[in-house]
């Protein structure tokens, strides 16, 4: 149990930024409904509602893979020893997935504060070409994240599908490597 840690943490902090995100999203309901608040307050809780949202879709992403990490580095143990071999294009590529989708993340949210910023201040009005040149980019950064998020996913998929044959080849049978094959429980 002790290795599921840091993916418990990931997951708690996954659900606080998502708990976060949809009060940002009510909290932005009701301002808009009732045109309290000025833009500049609509405005930041967008920003604060884009960048919980799209950060908890990270930390779940690591939250699950920190999961699959435990149990393969589990099966290579009984595999190769305690100084079992780490599958090291894996690694790379789930580091390298969490780095971008991080810098991608980021720049969306701020991005688009940033339109919405420009547009209370009458940009769109006065320079309409740079402004439209602005949503496109925001549109970009929100499409590459998404494009981002469903290779994760990918990533996740194709991980739990080669787990449970690592383990069967160990002769490791757990909970965990029962779920991600589907499989019925033996015990």
């Amino acid at each position: 149990m002790r290795g599921h840690r840091l993916a418990y943490l990931m997951l708690l902090l996954a659900i606080a930024f998502t708990v976060i995100s949809l009060l940002a999203l009510i909290a932005y309901t009701v301002l808009v409904a009732n045109v309290v608040a000025g833009s500049s307050v609509r405005t930041a809780v967008v920003g604060l509602l884009l960048f919980f949202r799209n950060w908890s879709l990270i930390l779940i992403f690591i939250a699950i893979v920190t999961f699959l990490w435990d149990r393969e580095t589990m099966v290579r143990a009984k595999l190769n020893g305690p100084s079992g071999k780490r599958n090291v294009p894996l690694v790379v590529i789930h580091v390298a997935l969490i780095v971008v989708m991080f810098i991608f993340a980021t720049a969306q949210a701020s991005a688009s504060v940033n339109l919405r910023i420009a547009a209370a201040q009458g940009f769109s009005r006065k320079h309409p070409k740079e402004y439209i040149q602005r949503v496109h980019t925001v549109n970009s950064l929100t499409y590459t994240f998404y494009a981002f998020v469903i290779v994760s996913a990918v990533d996740v998929i194709v991980a739990a599908v080669l787990l449970p044959g690592a383990a069967r080849k160990a002769s490791i049978s757990d909970k965990v490597c029962r779920a991600t094959h589907f499989s019925e429980p033996s015990d």
